[in-house]
């Protein structure tokens, strides 16, 4: 089967599509990382080792130590953004999309933006944000053991918010 298309095979900097596209994807990935960190090694989470969000048990067969910035763009781009649809979603809801893909996984995102039925766009992404809140407390209820991680996952939501706050010229 064919090749997945990486971030290169997007950047096609003539058209006005491509070129909001993009600038949609730089501004949704500045905020993932800065969320996700670097390189930790929680015992607690799931996850194991992870650099930039990525997870040793995503990606067994990637050095996660050694993984560059700009590789860990590429994963986002082919793996999150791109199969979760956020191309094809206004500024700023794509950006609570992207998050959730990443955070929650692309299959959970798809189902939380079904249920959005606001009509505009800041709506939307407050509704999105509020099931994300729900979300992560159904987790902690199923299973308590990841308690421990729910004040980051809300203060997580609360620096999405501000941040969408502060790109509000954008919409």
């Amino acid at each position: 089967y064919g090749r997945r298309k990486s971030l290169r095979d997007y950047q096609m900097y003539g058209s006005a599509v491509s070129e909001e596209y993009n600038y949609n994807f730089t501004r949704s990935i500045a905020f993932v990382l800065s969320v996700e960190g670097g390189l930790v090694n929680n015992p607690a989470d799931p996850g194991g080792l992870t650099k930039y969000g990525i997870s040793q048990r995503s990606y067994p067969d990637l050095d996660i130590r050694n993984l560059s910035i700009e590789d860990a763009k590429e994963i986002y781009f082919r793996d999150y953004w791109t199969p979760a649809g956020c191309y094809s979603l206004p500024w700023p809801l794509c950006l609570p999309h992207f998050d959730a893909a990443v955070n929650n996984g692309v299959g959970q995102a798809k189902k939380l933006l079904k249920q959005i039925n606001a009509l505009n766009p800041i709506d939307k992404v407050a509704k999105y944000i509020e099931l994300r809140r729900d979300l992560y407390h159904a987790i902690v209820a199923i299973n308590p053991k990841m308690g421990k991680f729910l004040i980051g996952w809300l203060n997580r939501m609360s620096r999405l918010e501000k941040h969408i706050e502060s790109h509000k010229e954008a919409i």
